[in-house]
Formats: C-alpha cells, structure tokens, sequence
C-alpha cells in the first residue's frame, strides 16, 4: 500500500488550494477551497491575493458587486464566506439553510429592540415589508399589462379564476411571475451572461418589455427541455436562445 506522507500531503494541499499554482481570477480561487473565510473584511482580501496572480482589491469587488459572479454568505459554523455563484446553492443546502430559522429569529428581535418594529410585532412586521416590497416590484410589470387590470381588481376572484388555455384566457400570475423571474436573474446575472444577452435584446427591440416577452420563450424552452430530458436545466443553450433573438 503507499503511504501518503506529510510532505507529498502539503504538496497537494497546497496545489489544490491554488497556494502553490495560482489561479488567474478571484472566482477560480474561491471554487478551489469552495469559498474563501470573509468574516474579518481583511480575510478575504488576503486570502485572495495569496492565490490570484496579479490580484487588485478592485477584482473582488467587480466580482462580488458587479458582476455578482461572488456571493458573501453564512456557511460553516455561522461563518461568512464568499463563494462561487455556482456554488452557491451547495453552501445554502449543506450549512446555511439550517441557520435561517436563528437569524430571522436574531434579526426580528434587533427589530424590536431598536423600535423600528413594534415589541412582540417584529415578524408581522418583517412579513408586511417583504410583502410591500415585492408588491411595489410587481406593480411596474402589472402597469405595463392594462389588459391584466380589470382580473386584478378582485384579487378574490382572481386568485380563483380558471385561466385554462383552452378557455383562452392567459395567466396574469404566471406571466407576472416570469417578468419577476427575469428581473431576478437580471439582477444577479445569472446565468451568468443573461444580462448582456437581455440588454442586446432590448436595444434591438427598443423595448425591455418586449425583450421580456421573447425571453420568456426562451425560458420557458429551456424549462421544458429539462422536464423532458429529466437533466437539469441548461443556461447555456438559454441564453444563446436569447442571444439569437438579439441578432435577427
């Protein structure tokens, strides 16, 4: 059997941590040791000038406020880590999801605590704002669809109503939601390059919302490719889907 000793243990680590090989970005240092420790604003800093060749401050905050290709998030122990977009949902399912229930419980106590939240009323009052807040998004894509108006005006009704293809009828809800979908992927850019792709859409279209309406499309081919392959959803062909549309 061959042993593995110290030395040829170090070596690996320090290859495999991108110590000994630098990585050429901040995102291809952080996916080597799966996010880089940010509690400390220093740390992350540090560690990634350790890794990156020819690293500037700027490279971390063009990936992290910019580009949006780096998320700072809780992981392991409650620690704050910046991690790689893509691996982003691993973090949240193998250490962040768990610590949810104690930081909303941590943050509407602050709430109360501070008096911006009235005492005993902090999650009410959290739900009535993230609710406002969501609404207030909404209601420019709502503005931009009259012929939704008169459905939305009895939301009881609404929310009852049978919006069945058959019957002809489009699902305010739906198409709504997909408009906020957009927004979202918009605004984090991700899949990574859906934000060019939608900008080059909508300068040839003279319209962000009729570049909505084509992405929309794409989106939902992409959807039903996954559910019809049963293999994940692919962002590349998405987006070259958009990208199309952006040059005819």
């Amino acid at each position: 059997m061959r042993r593995v000793g110290v030395r040829e243990r170090r070596a690996r680590l320090g290859a495999r941590h991108r110590l000994a090989s630098h990585a050429s970005t901040v995102e291809e240092a952080a996916g080597a040791v799966v996010g880089l420790h940010s509690s400390d604003p220093a740390t992350v800093f540090l560690s990634s000038w350790a890794r990156v060749d020819n690293f500037e401050s700027t490279d971390l905050d063009d990936a992290l406020y910019r580009r949006r290709s780096l998320v700072r998030m809780l992981g392991m122990r409650r620690t704050l880590f910046v991690v790689p977009v893509e691996l982003a949902p691993v973090m949240h399912e193998a250490c962040t999801k768990a610590l949810i229930p104690g930081q909303r419980a941590r943050l509407v106590g602050m709430l109360e605590q501070q008096g911006v939240a009235p005492s005993g009323r902090g999650e009410a009052w959290l739900e009535k704002v993230a609710a406002e807040t969501l609404a207030a998004i909404a209601a420019r894509w709502i503005a931009e669809h009259p012929e939704y108006h008169a459905d939305l005006a009895d939301e009881t009704a609404a929310l009852q109503a049978d919006y069945a293809v058959e019957n002809g009828r489009t699902n305010p809800f739906l198409h709504l939601a997909m408009h906020l979908t957009i927004e979202e992927q918009l605004s984090i850019d991700q899949p990574t390059g859906i934000r060019q792709a939608v900008q080059l859409l909508a300068a040839r279209r003279h319209s962000l919302h009729e570049a909505h309406h084509e992405v929309m499309e794409c989106l939902g081919e992409m959807i039903w490719s996954s559910q019809r392959s049963g293999l994940p959803p692919d962002g590349h062909a998405y987006i070259d889907c958009v990208r199309r549309r952006a040059t005819t």
